[in-house]
């Protein structure tokens, strides 16, 4: 038969299992590890189901669920991180379909009973008997044998007696685990106690189960995080109960895979041979242990003795098999004639690895607005580790979030042709990452600036303004939450100040204008910009908005935005918004003030500066107006009696504005003033002639 304990405490679940089949339950016949099954199975890490009874029918009702229903109710995964999320009606349908195999079983006798556990916030428990019609949430439960049962909670009352009164306690020496130490991998569950307390206890009955049903080794499944995993531990035989002689053995998670889990046996009779058995769930064949290699039991030729091999072993495994698997025990000794395995936490090691490269890049690529082949070498590396930790663990989730933003980081640093691939990737990173932690506002904050730059960088323009609307709308929320860093704020009021209010909306714009200037002017806000760069920005949000509200600046104001500008220039001379400020300010200066010689300078002096902004982004309609705009205007001051040095140059610029913003109306008189231009000139040289 079998033994399943499952417990919910303080919104953690714990489960434990034996792996005995005993065919027509016959207890008299011995059973071994390698005939053996696991009776809890994880569909995604968010569902484990725990079976006991009829191991042919199980085959069935598991197969189906996983053929049929489950597709039905898990989203499809992703392609970058392979993560898949229920759909809202997973739990429902879920509980129906097992509460419907249940009350449709022939006799009790001859069934399958279930225990049902889903994580979330608000984890749950459930048990499907033929006893009970209903699926009721319950704190703890048990299937399987009773006498088995019975062991258990004797064995559990003893160990937390033993931790009351301070002694230790576990499976004693031959054993990694021990009771209130948890292993590596598992340090951070937030329960550990109580996860040795069920894996000791459930040890114990079959290590003495010589009167039950239950047998093999332990299988047990935690909770962490709002995620399944299954628990990995080493232990060495006793008596050598299942497969005779001095052994141990180790139950490891295939981390590339959550549904699944590995047996690694080591005899010391066969010290040049270890076997590795996959157990998982219905994968179209029998339920049971299948040979990861070529179809036999042992897989010859991983021999691991000491620490410094232990990783030697694991990529060994990856390569060979396909597949990760934690080791997160030290080497396992009895006192006579040590079994050594040695071996450590593959997917900590991962994420190790994937924090040291990370670090390494983001140190390489810092103070550089380019990358060079070393520093793109670097983030590389860097994301294919992070990636590779990702798809093993959902420990690693956090990495989700550190992949978007370095490809992010890639994208502020690269050339055209890469930027906007660069900024798409990170954007999907780190939407997936909003979604696993939507109240992350630093993580939105970069999902933000991947947007604004996929947008700013993207061909088609309906797509372009659709990315960069919702950036900015991100970005705002982010700001009013006190989160803002001064790359982000430069990309937000860089759009705020290019974008055309008419596709934008004029009234979203002004609120959104208002809000900027608003945090810009007050330092109390919490925003990681200095007050110089405050100054300048605020300024050209400033300008923008009585651009769209239709109040004019007064020349007292306009030149106090010159002077912050201007001061924000000398520290950052290739800025490309502060250059176009600058020259958009001494533009509306020129408009305002008197004479035209007077005009002429100012037009003339706000040149080189949109000159600078329109070489740096000629891709930006707003920059390129305001360059065109002063082109054609120093062209209307030299008159048309003469030849204009900016003929050639305004030609170009508007050339290029026809071609990206071709419905503008502002672009479209630019374009007649210069014709015009161009006419009268013809005609008087005509006249000359």
């Amino acid at each position: 038969m079998t033994l399943v304990v499952a417990r919910l405490l303080e919104k953690t679940l714990f489960l434990v299992s034996d792996t005995r089949v005993s065919l027509e339950y016959d207890v008299s016949e011995r059973y071994s590890l390698l005939t053996g099954m696991t009776k809890l199975y994880l569909f995604t890490r968010y569902c484990c189901v725990g079976i006991a009874g009829n191991v042919k029918l199980a085959d069935g009702i598991l197969g189906y669920y996983r053929r049929s229903v489950l597709p039905e109710i898990i989203a499809k995964p992703s392609p970058l991180t392979r993560m898949s999320k229920p759909k809202p009606e997973f739990k429902k349908r879920t509980l129906e379909y097992f509460r419907d195999c249940q009350r449709t079983q022939n006799s009790a006798e001859d069934s399958v009973e279930f225990v049902l556990a889903f994580a979330g916030d608000n984890p749950s428990l459930y048990e499907l008997r033929s006893t009970s019609s209903q699926a009721e949430p319950v704190k703890s439960v048990w299937l399987g044998d009773h006498i088995a049962f019975s062991m258990y909670q004797k064995n559990r009352f003893t160990i937390q007696t033993k931790v009351a009164n301070g002694s230790s306690s576990g499976v004693g020496a031959a054993s990694v685990f021990r009771e209130g130490e948890p292993h590596a991998v598992d340090a951070h569950l937030s329960r550990p106690d109580k996860m040795g307390t069920l894996v000791t206890s459930m040890g114990k009955v079959l290590e003495q189960a010589t009167n039950t049903t239950a047998g093999g080794h332990v299988v047990a499944v935690y909770l962490y995080d709002g995620e399944f995993y299954y628990h990995s531990y080493a232990s060495l035989s006793r008596s050598g109960r299942d497969i005779g002689g001095a052994w141990g053995y180790a139950v490891l998670s295939v981390l590339n895979d959550e549904s699944k889990l590995a047996l690694f046996l080591a005899t010391r009779e066969t010290s040049s041979t270890r076997t590795i058995l996959l157990y998982g769930p219905y994968s179209g064949t029998a339920l049971g242990p299948q040979a990861i290699s070529t179809g036999g039991v042992m897989t010859q030729g991983f021999k691991v003795s000491t620490d410094d091999e232990s990783m030697d072993f694991a990529e060994a495994l990856y390569h060979r098999v396909g597949i990760e698997v934690e080791l997160p025990f030290v080497s396992v000794r009895d006192n006579t004639n040590a079994i050594g395995y040695g071996m450590h936490s593959k997917g900590m090691q991962l994420i190790q690895q994937g924090q040291h490269y990370r670090r390494t890049a983001l140190n390489s690529m810092s103070g550089h607005s380019s990358i060079d082949s070393t520093q793109r070498k670097a983030s590389r590396v860097s994301i294919k580790v992070m990636r590779r930790a990702v798809r093993i663990s959902g420990r690693a989730r956090l990495m989700i979030k550190w992949i978007g933003e370095m490809y992010l980081e890639r994208a502020l640093r690269s050339t055209q042709r890469d930027e906007y691939r660069n900024a798409v990737v990170g954007r999907e990173y780190l939407r997936q990452w909003c979604e696993l932690e939507p109240r992350d506002l630093a993580g939105k904050l970069s999902y933000g600036m991947a947007t604004l730059k996929a947008g700013r960088t993207h061909c088609i323009e309906s797509q372009q303004q659709a990315y960069c609307d919702e950036a900015v709308d991100v970005l705002a929320t982010c700001c009013a939450n006190g989160v803002m860093t001064r790359a982000s704020a430069t990309m937000w009021a860089d759009v705020l100040q290019l974008a055309s209010p008419e596709l934008y909306g004029r009234e979203r714009m002004l609120r959104h204008l208002n809000l900027a200037i608003r945090t810009f002017a007050n330092p109390t806000r919490g925003i990681q910009v200095d007050r110089l760069m405050s100054a300048w920005l605020e300024a050209g949000l400033s300008i923008r908005r009585s651009d769209i509200s239709g109040v004019p600046i007064v020349a007292r104001k306009l030149k106090k935005y010159c002077v912050a500008i201007s001061r924000f220039l000398l520290q950052a001379p290739d800025n490309i918004l502060a250059n176009y400020l600058l020259g958009r300010c001494l533009l509306s200066l020129a408009a305002i003030c008197n004479g035209r010689v007077r005009q002429r300078v100012l037009i003339e002096s706000a040149l080189p500066y949109l000159r600078v902004a329109g070489k740096a982004s000629p891709r930006e309609a707003a920059v390129l107006v305001y360059l065109a705009n002063a082109l054609v205007t120093l062209e209307q001051i030299e008159g048309t009696t003469t030849g204009s040095q900016y003929e050639r140059e305004a030609q170009s610029v508007l050339q290029a504005l026809s071609q990206l913003a071709p419905n503008s109306s502002h672009v479209k008189m630019l374009l007649q003033v210069h014709s015009d231009l161009l006419r009268r000139r013809a005609m008087h040289q005509h006249e000359q002639d």
